[in-house]
């Protein structure tokens, strides 16, 4: 689609932002949460540390009060076959189930979230 002076227009969400295979914009889930992730400058160093504890097998404990002013959330995975209903649940009850990144089969970071993430090892 072109505008009245001939340059391109946007048609689709994929045209002007960066989305997902399920042609949404990661980053503008509705959450229930706050943006959290958008001022560069939080101190995420008591993050980085406690991820490193994990990714290194020293802490092997409830995770409850462990990076104080963080969001704690837990961990999904699930076969693909079921993730869209899934996030649609998820979406549908954003308070219980608040959504902080969805990855693609085999993704092993989550930028958004935690910069330098693994989630393969910095989940206890």
């Amino acid at each position: 689609m072109a505008s009245n002076d001939g340059s391109a227009v946007p048609t689709t969400p994929s045209d002007s932002v960066s989305v997902n295979r399920f042609g949404v914009d990661p980053h503008a889930l509705r959450t229930g949460m706050p943006d959290f992730r958008r001022n560069p400058t939080t101190d995420r160093s008591a993050a980085a540390i406690f991820r490193e504890s994990c990714r290194s097998n020293a802490f092997q404990e409830p995770t409850s009060k462990c990076a104080e002013g963080f969001m704690q959330a837990n961990f999904v995975a699930i076969p693909k076959e079921y993730a869209f209903d899934f996030t649609l649940f998820c979406l549908r009850n954003p308070r219980a189930c608040p959504v902080l990144a969805i990855l693609e089969a085999g993704q092993r970071d989550a930028p958004s979230v935690a910069a330098n993430c693994d989630v393969r090892t910095d989940i206890p």
